[in-house]
C-alpha cells in the first residue's frame, strides 16, 4: 500500500448510528484490560449484529477518534472478532486519530494472535495487489498485441493515436514530460 495516503475510517451518515457506535467502541476501548471476555463479546456481538444487519461499514469508525471495530478489536485482543471483520473485507490499513493501524495495538498483546491474522492478512492483500498489477501488464500486453495486428502497414502513421497520446500527455499535467518518437526498425 502507498505509504503516503493515510487511510481514515468511514464516518456513517446515520446519526443514530454514529452515536451507537461511538458509544460501543467507547464501551470496549476504555478500561479493555479489566473488562471481562463476556462483556467485550456482548459489545463486539452488538457491533457485529450492526455489521450484518444494519448495514454499517466494516470500515466506520468513532467520530472523534477515528478507532474501527477491526482497531477496537485488536486492542481488546479478540482474535475471533478480529477474524470476523477481516472476512468481511475490513481494511487494516486504516488509521486512528493517533496515526496507529490495528496491526500497531495487536502488537502489544503477548499471545500474538490478532498479529497472526492480521501479518496473514496483509501479506494476503499484497499478492492479491501483485496479481491485479501482472493482470494489467497483461491486458494492456494483449492491447498492443491487438493494435500491431490490427495496423498492419509499418509506412502508415496512426494520427488518431499520436493525437490521444499527445492530449492523454497535456491533460496528464506533469511538467516536464516529453514525448520521444523513434523510428521502427524494419528487418528485411
Amino acid at each position: 500500500m502507498d505509504t503516503l495516503n493515510i487511510t481514515t475510517a468511514d464516518s456513517l451518515e446515520d446519526v443514530c448510528m454514529q452515536r451507537v457506535l461511538d458509544s460501543l467502541i467507547e464501551q470496549c476501548c476504555d478500561n479493555a484490560d479489566t473488562r471481562s471476555k463476556e462483556d467485550l463479546n456482548e459489545m463486539f456481538d452488538q457491533i457485529q449484529y450492526y455489521i450484518e444487519s444494519e448495514g454499517m461499514s466494516v470500515n466506520a469508525g468513532h467520530s472523534q477518534t477515528g478507532v474501527t471495530p477491526l482497531i477496537a478489536a485488536c486492542k481488546c485482543n479478540m482474535p475471533e472478532f478480529v477474524q470476523f471483520l477481516i472476512l468481511r473485507q475490513a481494511n487494516v490499513y486504516i488509521r486512528d486519530k493517533y496515526g496507529f493501524e490495528a496491526i500497531n495495538y495487536a502488537r502489544h498483546h503477548a499471545d500474538g494472535f490478532c498479529l497472526q491474522i492480521l501479518m496473514g492478512c496483509t501479506n494476503y492483500v499484497e499478492r492479491l495487489s501483485n496479481k491485479k498489477k501482472l493482470a494489467n501488464r497483461k491486458e494492456k500486453s494483449c492491447i498492443l498485441a491487438a493494435y500491431q495486428q490490427q495496423f498492419k502497414d509499418d509506412n502508415e502513421v496512426d494520427h488518431d493515436l499520436i493525437l490521444s497520446l499527445l492530449e492523454g500527455l497535456y491533460r496528464n499535467g506533469h511538467s516536464g514530460a516529453i514525448m520521444v518518437f523513434c523510428p521502427a526498425i524494419m528487418i528485411l
